[in-house]
């Protein structure tokens, strides 16, 4: 600095005591979206933001996934298994951040769809009948014969996704009541179809 006019080496001390003893500015973490928005265990996702470098945990549904820190805006991460539809989390030193939309985990020929088996049977009615949907979606739920005719349509609509319960009094669309024997309760619901055995007994 010896060729530099004075004033202007004072002015270059003077800025260097200055951003000494600023604080540096914290790069707060920002997650923007993900690619692809579903897809079963084992699934690449690109996982897009701000200042993501820190990330030491990605988890979906709560269950760890394995993951690379790409760029400060990129963490690729795959699928779990055992996931479930939800936010993406985050995981850092700094933050705590969940994704602005979820993440639907397909997996299995039901695609999440869990319905369980009617309760009580055998029994005169009424039946419970539970089913679970990981997305909102359409749901037809109905009762039918041994001889596959429809005895009964107990849901037919458009429902939210998580647990629901239907409970059938043992009688027909006319009210009727059904002579003992075998039925079956089939659920229609995300592209899957199940069944489910029931014996009404007086």
């Amino acid at each position: 600095m010896r060729n530099l006019p004075r004033p202007f080496v004072a002015t270059l001390i003077a800025l260097s005591l200055v951003a000494a003893t600023q604080p540096a500015l914290a790069q707060t973490p920002a997650l923007r979206g993900f690619w692809p928005t579903r897809g079963e265990p084992g699934t690449e996702v690109k996982i897009t933001g701000e200042n993501l470098g820190g990330t030491n945990a990605v988890q979906f549904g709560g269950i760890d996934a394995r993951f690379r820190v790409v760029t400060g805006t990129l963490v690729r991460a795959w699928v779990p298994e055992g996931a479930k539809t939800g936010p993406i989390r985050l995981l850092s030193a700094d933050a705590d951040l969940s994704s602005p939309t979820r993440f639907v985990v397909l997996g299995g020929p039901n695609r999440g769809v869990e319905f369980a088996r009617p309760y009580p049977s055998p029994s005169p009615g009424p039946f419970r009948l539970s089913f679970t949907l990981s997305v909102p979606t359409r749901a037809r739920l109905a009762i039918h014969d041994l001889r596959g005719a429809r005895v009964r349509v107990l849901v037919d609509e458009q429902l939210p996704e998580g647990p629901h319960e239907v409970h059938w009094d043992g009688l027909d669309e006319r009210a009727g009541r059904l002579p003992t024997g075998a039925y079956f309760a089939r659920l229609e619901a995300q592209g899957s179809s199940q069944v489910h055995r029931l014996v009404v007994r007086y």
